[in-house]
């Protein structure tokens, strides 16, 4: 299993901070700076989580990553400084930096007096995203396996929001030439649509056990297709259904067109082959 190891120097920072960091990085445990501090070795990953608020401790620094030196370089590393740099913190942050070399894959700084929720979601997200996104899958491998886990479903949820008006709805869709298309009669989520364009599709089969999670998150941009259009003709013939059936339904089938720009897959399955149970795929 992926595990994340948050490291963090000084026992002052703000526990509600510690708390995002974890939840977001997950999964994931945490530990104050200790020299004694071995158990990193069951991590695949590490967070350093830098506090100028301390004193300088370069001794007890030192004793901690010399300790540590031959497990950094084989770990997948990022770094947050909270508030402004100062010279501990700098001088902390260059040395993991050539412990981890080109491991450390994500740096920035938190001023937590002034950061909002909003600016720290972005950088945690953002270093997540560097830490934990994997494709060490071959792509082909990986196409085969995203058209094969899309084909075993059918309905899917798909979420759209702007503000506070969030929806999830359960809805039936068609995958043509790498895009889903929903047919739907209206409501709240046309809405959402009009003033944010961008959604999450979610695709999973029923829970049955931690060795058999199948699921797909889909992020996407959604427009809509022209009523009885050469591309609305051709999706729903795909559903067996014809123009001249839809036009006599008393009500009007509106049709959402979602073009992906990132995947991820996660399956058990993986792992029987040698490869990471999450795998991402960005589009351009």
């Amino acid at each position: 299993m992926t595990l994340t190891h948050v490291i963090y120097n000084n026992p002052d920072i703000p526990k509600a901070l510690l708390q995002k960091v974890l939840q977001v990085s997950g999964p994931s445990t945490s530990q104050l700076y200790d020299e004694n501090a071995l158990d990193t070795l069951n991590s695949t990953h590490m967070i350093f989580l830098i506090s100028p608020k301390c004193p300088p401790v370069a001794q007890e620094d030192d004793a901690f990553l010399n300790k540590i030196t031959h497990i950094l370089p084989n770990k997948k590393t990022a770094v947050l400084v909270l508030d402004s740099q100062n010279s501990l913190s700098i001088s902390l942050l260059a040395k993991i930096r050539s412990l981890s070399r080109k491991n450390l894959l994500y740096s920035d700084i938190i001023d937590t007096s002034t950061a909002s929720d909003e600016e720290t979601a972005v950088k945690l997200l953002s270093m997540r995203r560097s830490l934990l996104d994997n494709q060490d899958m071959p792509v082909s491998l990986l196409n085969d396996w995203l058209k094969e886990m899309i084909g075993h479903h059918n309905t899917c949820t798909l979420c759209t929001g702007f503000g506070t008006n969030i929806r999830a709805t359960p809805i039936e869709f068609t995958y043509h030439e790498e895009a889903f298309y929903f047919l739907s009669e209206g409501g709240e989520k046309f809405a959402n649509l009009a003033v944010n364009p961008n959604v999450c599709i979610a695709l999973y089969q029923e829970y049955s056990g931690f060795d058999k999670l199948e699921g797909i998150q889909v992020c996407g941009a959604a427009m809509f297709v022209d009523l009885f259009s050469e591309e609305y003709n051709t999706v729903i013939t795909k559903r067996q259904l014809t123009p001249e059936q839809l036009k006599k339904l008393p009500v009007t089938l509106h049709m959402i067109k979602v073009l992906p720009h990132r995947f991820e897959l996660l399956n058990s399955l993986f792992r029987k082959s040698g490869y990471e149970a999450k795998q991402v795929k960005e589009l351009e």
